[in-house]
């Protein structure tokens, strides 16, 4: 299996979780909030769901992407870094979807307390709720670097010291 295929099917995990995530959403928003929050919720989980399609499908290409300065055959020995840049991307999606999935569920809430208090979804949050906004704009943020820096996350997570060079290059090492 090369590193491709790994994170076509770890794309299309994703997708399933972004599903069964949006379900639970639309779940408990439903019960605690009843119809008032059908409208706004049928809307974030319309998005939700496309996107959810969307990674399905286009998992291939997406891996191509994401992976495009690796080696597209299977090999037998794969390099650690090459595990640790796939490693990266996947976290990186993990944490996009836990960010996005966590700031839709806030701005619903958001939404249904402004139109019954007649104010603003910002104005409408307590403290809490902004620093919960806050941490999972800085999961978005987070994520988005393990995405984009995969490769140099990899490489430097991998390097080795220069006395460990020193060391083996010396003759009385060998």
């Amino acid at each position: 299996m090369s590193i491709r295929m790994l994170a076509a099917v770890g794309l299309r995990f994703l997708a399933l979780v972004l599903c069964i995530s949006v379900l639970t959403t639309v779940i408990y928003t439903g019960a605690l909030h009843g119809p008032a929050a059908s409208q706004t919720l049928a809307f974030v989980a319309a998005g939700a769901f496309a996107l959810a399609v969307v990674l399905w499908f286009a998992a291939g290409p997406l891996s191509v992407l994401f992976f495009h300065g690796l080696p597209r055959e299977a090999v037998d020995g794969l390099r650690a870094v090459d595990l640790v840049v796939a490693g990266c991307i996947l976290l990186g999606l993990w944490w996009l979807k836990s960010a996005l999935c966590g700031l839709a569920d806030l701005w619903v809430s958001a939404q249904l307390l402004s139109g019954a208090t007649g104010q603003s979804a910002w104005a409408s949050l307590d403290l809490g709720r902004r620093a919960l906004a806050a941490a999972r704009l800085t999961e978005l943020l987070i994520g988005l670097v393990l995405l984009v820096r995969a490769r140099q996350i990899g490489s430097w997570t991998l390097r080795t010291p220069e006395i460990d060079k020193a060391d083996k290059s010396s003759p009385e090492a060998g």
